[in-house]
């Protein structure tokens, strides 16, 4: 997955330096490396959430390193 990684960072012009980015990016990432549709959220917080088709929520930090 780190080489998905950074070939995605690459593919965006660099490392993500925006909650949008961040998810375009993680999106990307899950695309080609788990083929599943996953979905963000940016709650009242600022805080971006990821859910997947079962709808579990987990952090952007816990998720993309």
């Amino acid at each position: 997955m780190e080489e998905s990684l950074k070939r995605t960072r690459c593919l965006f012009g660099g490392a993500p330096d925006s909650a949008w980015q961040q998810a375009r990016c993680c999106r990307a990432v899950f695309n080609l490396e788990l083929e599943v549709q996953m979905h963000f959220i940016l709650n009242q917080n600022g805080e971006l959430l990821i859910t997947d088709e079962g709808e579990e929520v987990c952090e952007l930090d816990e998720t993309v390193e």
